[in-house]
């Protein structure tokens, strides 16, 4: 073998080893069905054509020409303008002002450009206002979408994300036909002859079409590493070749500075409007975060305004958490639908629920798992409904609820509020069972002073509060309250819950009154 040919081999054999990425550690190519740990991670295999997530069995993976999209962007100018004003604020033309970028994201307690982009991409995002003000960057450090399936899915939900994989080279992908968006997610695949990961933001797409990113670039070969963070244009689509995207496919020019996106892409777009908060919304929420940072643990909430149609708070609530005894309310829906698949007549319900059962009536287990909270009820009510044949999962997932669990009684807040909003709208469940489910979730038993409760004696006569508790204070601890809160025309949702954890200790004492001064701020926003 020629000595020139031999000296190449082994500077690339150097440059795999040492090579630091700007997401995730260099893939290797052996054993690849094995589970290896964060710092040596292969590729999974791809498709050989572009597949939007999640694919189907049963249909071949459109390509580019097959990909419907909108002729016009979800993000309006002003957020995209946000977007691009945010991002611009990240550019460092020095590795010692890149370092201080890393550093004041936070994302980890030694923090390095080198391997920022996670974090970097996902601030963007977030700082803009595009994403949960809440979200972690520290969650994207070194992520991977097929080893971090539950961040992409609290942060990127599908209700709210087109979702795509794609197997061609970003030097081979046709961007005419498929064009980027300002405030795309993208992660690259370095594939067989990449050298690194790495995930960007699409922070700008120009009137010519060319889409940018501000992202952190290793500009010195080893062992000179020297990163900063430029904005760069990905592709052109007048001048094809050039871009970002060919540059880290170009093995000639950036052998020694970095190679990725010969395995393709997957990409997160937004395909519903983002929602700006207004002033007043966000005010509420920086009360509440330090109603909860005094009350120390840890937080997750929504509220919802029904008749605006509005998201007026939420923190954290795509995470799935335990809810305790709020999930009797989805197991009382779940109930009702199964006899209405029974084809009992409306009018009749009433009387079917005082002489049906098994061992049981259910009209005394639906008072008592919603009033009383029996747990018994809870477990016979459910009994019930499995044995009955109907399938709770599914009719969760078409009620736009997939990730509730009721026999975990893991649910992200989002999904439990969406599922008492379509209660209280009449969606999910017929009139008369809608009415008697309000009726006991309404219904005074001792405690409903307390937590969201406290809400009863501010509210005009017209007022009604219909909510359901959840606790558990024995082995973990578990504080929660979930209402409908109504009054004139005006109808909430509001969920708050808090756990144990974070940097201060807490009791259920704590919680309870948070939630309690949680509630009276809402009304301080609301009245």
């Amino acid at each position: 073998m020629p000595s020139s040919k031999l000296s190449t081999i082994l500077l690339r054999f150097s440059f795999f080893v040492f090579l630091l990425s700007s997401c995730a550690p260099t893939p290797t190519p052996s054993a690849p069905t094995l589970p290896p740990p964060v710092t040596s991670t292969p590729l999974p295999p791809t498709p050989d054509t572009p597949t939007p997530v999640p694919s189907t069995p049963d249909t071949s993976p459109p390509t580019p020409d097959s990909i419907p999209f909108g002729d016009t962007d979800i993000l309006t100018l002003a957020q995209k303008d946000r977007l691009n004003q945010i991002a611009q604020a990240f550019v460092s033309s020095t590795q010692e002002e890149a370092l201080a970028k890393a550093e004041k994201i936070g994302f980890v307690q030694y923090a390095d450009p080198s391997n920022m982009c996670g974090p970097l991409s996902i601030a963007q995002l977030r700082d803009a206002g595009l994403l949960d003000r809440y979200v972690d960057p520290h969650d994207f450090w070194l992520m991977r979408p097929d080893t971090n399936a539950e961040t992409i899915r609290k942060t990127f939900p599908e209700d709210r994300f087109e979702h795509f994989l794609f197997k061609q080279s970003t030097a081979e992908f046709d961007f005419i036909k498929f064009p980027l968006k300002a405030g795309d997610f993208i992660y690259l695949y370095s594939g067989k002859n990449g050298t690194f990961e790495h995930i960007l933001t699409v922070t700008r797409v120009d009137e010519a079409g060319r889409a940018y990113t501000v992202t952190n670039l290793n500009t010195q070969p080893y062992p000179n590493y020297y990163y900063v963070i430029r904005e760069v244009m990905l592709y052109d689509p007048a001048q094809p070749g050039v871009g970002q995207f060919y540059d880290w496919t170009n093995e000639s020019k950036n052998n020694w500075i970095g190679l990725t996106g010969y395995g393709g892409f997957e990409l997160w777009r937004f395909k519903t409007p983002v929602q700006d908060f207004s002033s007043a919304e966000l005010n509420l929420a920086d009360a509440l975060d330090s109603i909860f940072a005094d009350a120390g643990g840890q937080w997750h909430s929504l509220i919802l305004d029904l008749e605006a149609g509005r998201v007026v708070h939420s923190r954290l609530s795509a995470d799935a958490v335990h809810t305790a005894s709020v999930i009797k309310v989805p197991v009382a829906m779940l109930l009702f639908k199964s006899l209405e698949a029974k084809n009992i007549p409306p009018e009749e319900l009433p009387a079917y629920l005082a002489s049906h059962g098994n061992g049981f009536l259910l009209s005394e287990a639906l008072h008592d798992m919603l009033v009383d909270s029996d747990e018994k009820a809870t477990e016979d009510l459910l009994e019930y409904i499995r044995f009955s044949g109907f399938n709770i999962s599914s009719t969760l997932a078409k009620w736009g609820a997939p990730n509730v669990n009721v026999y975990r009684r893991t649910a992200p807040l989002s999904e439990i509020a969406h599922l008492f909003a379509g209660l209280y709208q009449g969606d999910f469940i017929e009139p008369q069972a809608r009415e008697m489910l309000l009726d006991w979730m309404s219904e005074y038993s001792p405690n409903d002073d307390t937590r969201l409760g406290v809400l009863r004696s501010l509210l005009p006569v017209d007022g009604k509060l219909y909510n359901k508790r959840g606790s558990i204070t024995d082995g973990r601890l578990v504080i929660g309250d979930a209402a409908i809160v109504t009054w004139d025309s005006r109808a909430y949702v509001i969920l708050i819950f808090g756990y144990p954890g974070g940097e201060t200790p807490t009791d259920d004492l704590k919680l309870v009154a948070a939630i309690e001064q949680s509630a009276l701020a809402f009304w301080e926003f609301a009245k």
